[in-house]
């Protein structure tokens, strides 16, 4: 873990499973494929994780993520990702990345008490 930060930092691009990895290195501002391909007799499975985590229902509106659900396609992820992160973002693209990284990293001061409190009473 102490070398994450310039791991992600030196990359071109970021290859993760569904983990908190992948909004690590969107917060950096790295193109992120983001696996979520079938595994045959695995109840745990990446595909399945994807659909079935509401935790995960919005990520793919994060600009910098790529889901990537056939491992037969992430030749053209890699090269897609190379390419993107070789171009220039302008504002409203960083903004827009902000925004939706928001959804999922918390920039308040709330316990989690209380936003576990907030989410209990809005299902209510």
């Amino acid at each position: 873990l102490n070398y994450y930060n310039s791991l992600i930092k030196n990359s071109e691009f970021v290859i993760s499973g569904l983990t908190s990895f992948m909004l690590e290195s969107c917060i950096f501002y790295k193109q992120t494929i983001v696996l979520a391909h079938k595994e045959k007799g695995n109840i745990t499975s990446p595909d399945i994780v994807y659909k079935n985590y509401v935790h995960f229902n919005k990520i793919s509106e994060i600009p910098l993520i790529n889901i990537c659900f056939d491992l037969n396609d992430l030749k053209d992820y890699c090269i897609k990702c190379f390419i993107n992160n070789h171009t220039a973002y302008d504002y409203n693209k960083l903004k827009l990345r902000d925004d939706s990284i928001n959804n999922y990293v918390y920039n308040d001061n709330l316990s989690i008490r209380k936003r576990l409190s907030n989410i209990i009473d809005a299902i209510i």
